[in-house]
């Protein structure tokens, strides 16, 4: 309107449209920097200052226009917007020079998420994907325009146990979850507001794939270590047993050898014709002893060379077997009477060897048992070949321990004091088995108490033998 007089200020007046345009653009403006507000309490700490002058920078040309239209106040004629946005530069540039609005952090934080190695999925309280970062969509091996708005349990089915879990327990949990031939370390944890109100969760899958294969290895690692550990003191162990044995059985002999040929050699011409041989026959007993147990430590290192074979011969079994026990039970055995029980049985063997399994099973008969006790050697035909038994009525092998005496210096259980043993002649006796393609075991005496020592050795050509 024009003024009443030349030198006053144009009056205006607002009609009714502006005052509908008025309330239409200062409630949305408002509600829209309340909703601004709100959104910049949940920013971390780092940008609240920020946040503050941005927030001044707009709310005061909005105030001093809302003033200036309602005329409030004392400020009158005042232009109050042009002042308002002079504060709002002067504002602008304070947050811009000195509290960097214009920082690069915001635009990190989004790159790290998208370029971190774990898998990231954001989801909201109803369970549906909100976010995810590119690891996460390897993970699910779907995009993320197709997995948002969708169920967790639809894009990764295994984590649903997982998150059933974290909603009745709460905080976070953890738990390795294995799918398609990976391991991944599966965190879920709630997201929160400034208040504390929950308002979604997030899921990390971190894959750990490569770090339990390398655990598993640094622990089969150790067990080998531990394994070679426990070997060597067995070693040891076993080193300082056959140490003990060999010197008690070398000594023993190596005594009356040393102690006859002294006798002799004093007292030649004293000695009658009888004395002299029983010296003799002591000598050459004393002799074989150890002549046996080199011939068993030579053996036990020989054949354990790859290139052995036997020499291979077709013999009758039963008489073979017959005249070793005949030969060396007197030696052996001493005064435990023997039972022998043979049938003539031709099969190809290496008789030597064959010697050598029947003297080591009367000697461990004889070691293992008192004076006195019976022993019986059996041959009979068995699977196309031949079954030779060794029996005694001793206190027999304990179940754990039947596949133990076999190896190389191990004993069973309570050696005679008198005869303590090297701790291979069952070993040996294994050894020549296997080289016939036969076999070695023991087992209890099925006619009273004891043990029953049976050595089955095949013949492919028995058949046709016995025809």
């Amino acid at each position: 309107l024009p003024s009443p007089t030349p030198s006053a200020a144009p009056m205006v007046r607002y009609g009714p449209l502006f005052w509908v345009h008025f309330v239409y653009f200062n409630a949305a403006t408002w509600l829209c920097l309340a909703a601004l507000v709100e959104t910049m309490a949940r920013t971390s700490r780092p940008y609240h200052r920020q946040s503050a002058l941005l927030l001044g920078s707009l709310a005061l040309p909005l105030g001093a226009n809302l003033l200036t239209v309602l005329n409030f106040g004392p400020f009158g004629r005042v232009d109050l917007p042009a002042f308002a946005f002079l504060l709002t530069v002067v504002l602008l540039g304070l947050a811009v020079f000195r509290f960097r609005l214009l920082d690069l952090r915001p635009i990190a934080r989004g790159r790290i998420f998208q370029t971190i190695g774990d898998g990231v999925v954001v989801l909201d309280l109803g369970g549906k994907v909100v976010d995810a970062n590119l690891a996460a969509e390897r993970l699910l091996g779907q995009p993320l325009a197709r997995i948002v708005a969708q169920p967790t349990e639809r894009g990764a089915p295994a984590w649903s146990q997982l998150l059933r879990r974290q909603l009745d327990e709460g905080g976070e949990v953890v738990d390795e979850i294995a799918d398609s031939g990976r391991i991944h370390e599966v965190t879920v944890s709630s997201l929160t507001d400034h208040l504390g109100w929950p308002t979604g969760r997030l899921v990390v899958a971190r894959d750990v794939t490569e770090r339990r294969r390398v655990e598993q290895q640094l622990r089969d690692s150790l067990e080998r270590e531990q394994a070679s550990s426990r070997q060597l003191r067995a070693l040891d162990q076993m080193k300082s047993t056959f140490l003990r044995a060999v010197s008690h059985d070398l000594r023993t002999p190596l005594a009356s050898v040393l102690g006859i040929a002294i006798t002799l050699q004093r007292h030649q011409q004293e000695l009658d014709a009888g004395d002299a041989a029983d010296l003799l026959q002591r000598l050459s007993k004393s002799a074989r002893k150890m002549d046996r147990l080199l011939n068993n430590l030579l053996d036990l290192d020989r054949l354990a060379q790859p290139t052995v074979t036997p020499e291979l011969e077709r013999v009758d079994l039963g008489e073979l077997v017959e005249r070793v026990v005949k030969d060396a039970s007197t030696e052996l055995l001493a005064d435990r009477p023997v039972h022998v029980d043979v049938c003539p049985l031709r099969l190809e063997v290496d008789p030597p060897k064959i010697e050598r399994i029947v003297e080591n099973l009367l000697a461990n008969a004889a070691k293992h048992t008192p004076p006195g006790t019976p022993v019986w050697v059996r041959v009979q035909p068995r699977d196309h070949g031949a079954l030779l038994v060794i029996e005694d009525a001793g206190p027999g092998v304990p179940q754990p321990l039947r596949e133990t005496i076999f190896q190389p210096f191990r004993q069973g259980p309570r050696p005679a004091s008198h005869a303590p043993g090297v701790g291979i002649g069952l070993a040996l006796v294994r050894v020549f088995a296997q080289l016939h393609g036969g076999r070695a075991w023991v087992e209890d005496r099925r006619q009273g108490p004891g043990a029953s020592f049976q050595v089955h050795l095949p013949d492919p050509d028995y058949g046709n033998a016995a025809r």
